[in-house]
């Protein structure tokens, strides 16, 4: 293969973060897979307990600590390591998901009263079921059905959800929380697991504990960082490997709003890799982008949008796209049905996919400590796979930090940035933990 061909051997990559929405509400990648990793891990979780005669009603113990943990942990760690200013800048924002100017209140009626219902029903569910009441599963299925009451009532009137409530959020915009630092995580479930292991529970010392719940932070480990890519965030440097990825997403995204004030108005749009064009270096590879427009558009608009939204969304995009001040390099095209199709010449920035790093490393260690387990349950050190865990998990990520941009600007004038001071104590005690597990005898309780 020569130096072309490996330059561009690339992957374009234009995978949507969202599955669908239904008014404001939208399922993304991100969370679904943030969810099955803690679901998958529950059931293997009750897997373990069952195989080493454990109790298998602390699981649901477990579950609910580590998904407050995790995301308490997470959120708190990106505030204080990267984002300090928030706490008293924007305190509401640490927490809150959403943001709105204000609540205003519309009128009552039937369809508002189902709404109503929702939220009263949820809160009912939450309490009866933390006080393991017997008729919880029964408010959990009146729940169901009232979402997918809402939701029919969604196509049936032609309206919003958001319509079918007594209240209205002003100027409401779902921000999520935008921020989570894996090291804070960790930090929180250490210290969460220990309070729960002073129970003093036969086989659930807090490093027996550990050895099987780091099994599992490496699955859902490996589903959060693949949700990370379907997010095209935590992107990795540029690189000129035939394993580089090129996002697309967001310029598509960008370029596609076209349509927003003119329905209809971009028929197609397409990103291809320019096999023809001279081979640049550090990443930069060049690109192709094709639009095609609907019938009835005049030359002068589909010049003006090349010129000004496609030239606008490629200067917003400097982490996918080197375009530049230059002008626009792009010629207009009218085919044989009339419609015009443009093809804009410009530079992608090919990355390494570094949550894909991560996310096969995860999972391959995940898959090696879970057959681990299985064939040593019985005289397993305590400490032995957490030790390894951490020296594993926290060294790979030190080095891959190498190949990933940093996440806030502070990081760019230090030497090792703030992913990698972090992992130093993680891996420290991991090696600590490894020794004692070598040196102390089995313990068969």
């Amino acid at each position: 293969m020569t130096l072309t061909e490996t330059m561009l051997s690339f992957f374009i990559w234009n995978g949507d973060p969202e599955i669908f929405s239904i008014g404001f509400f939208s399922l993304r990648w991100y969370g679904l897979l943030f969810a099955l990793g803690f679901l998958i891990s529950q059931q293997l979780l009750f897997y373990i307990h069952k195989a080493e005669g454990k109790p298998e009603r602390d699981v649901e113990t477990l579950t609910i600590i580590m998904i407050a943990a995790t995301i308490v942990g997470a959120r708190l760690g990106h505030i204080i390591f990267y984002q300090p200013e928030m706490l008293w800048e924007q305190p509401m924002a640490v927490f809150v998901p959403f943001e709105f100017s204000a609540i205003k209140f519309t009128s009552f009626t039937f369809k508002s009263l189902v709404g109503t219902l929702l939220p009263v029903a949820i809160v009912a569910w939450i309490y009866m079921e933390w006080k393991k009441k017997p008729k919880a599963d029964v408010v959990g299925y009146v729940v169901g059905g009232i979402v997918l009451l809402l939701v029919a009532m969604r196509f049936a009137f032609k309206q919003d959800i958001s319509s079918f409530f007594p209240v209205e959020l002003v100027n409401f915009k779902f921000t999520g929380f935008e921020g989570l630092a894996s090291h804070g995580g960790a930090f929180a479930i250490l210290f969460a697991l220990w309070l729960y292991s002073r129970k003093n529970k036969p086989g659930q010392s807090y490093l027996q504990v550990l050895d099987r719940i780091v099994i599992l932070v490496f699955l859902t480990g490996a589903l959060i960082r693949l949700g990370n890519f379907f997010n095209s965030e935590i992107i990795g440097k540029p690189t000129d490997s035939p394993t580089g990825v090129l996002f697309t997403h967001r310029l598509h995204e960008r370029i596609m709003r076209g349509n927003d004030a003119e329905p209809g108005f971009i028929t197609n749009l397409e990103i291809e890799r320019d096999k023809n064009a001279s081979v640049a270096t550090d990443g930069r590879v060049p690109v192709n982008i094709y639009l095609f427009f609907r019938a009835g558009t005049f030359q002068d608009r589909v010049n003006a949008f090349v010129n000004y939204d496609v030239k606008g969304a490629l200067n917003a995009e400097t982490e996918f796209f080197d375009e530049g001040l230059d002008p626009l390099k792009y010629n207009i095209v009218q085919q044989a049905d009339g419609t015009f199709a443009a093809k804009i010449q410009t530079k992608g920035i090919v990355r390494h996919p570094s949550q894909l790093y991560e996310s096969i490393s995860c999972f391959l260690l995940f898959l090696f400590f879970w057959w681990y387990w299985s064939k040593q349950k019985n005289n397993l050190p305590e400490g032995r796979i957490f030790g390894w865990f951490m020296v594993i998990l926290w060294g790979l990520r030190f080095a891959y930090e190498f190949l990933k941009e940093n996440q806030v600007n502070f990081e760019n004038e230090m030497t090792f940035n703030m992913g990698q001071l972090l992992s130093v104590p993680l891996f420290i005690a991991g090696v600590w933990v490894l020794v004692r597990s070598y040196r102390k005898p089995i313990d068969q309780s």
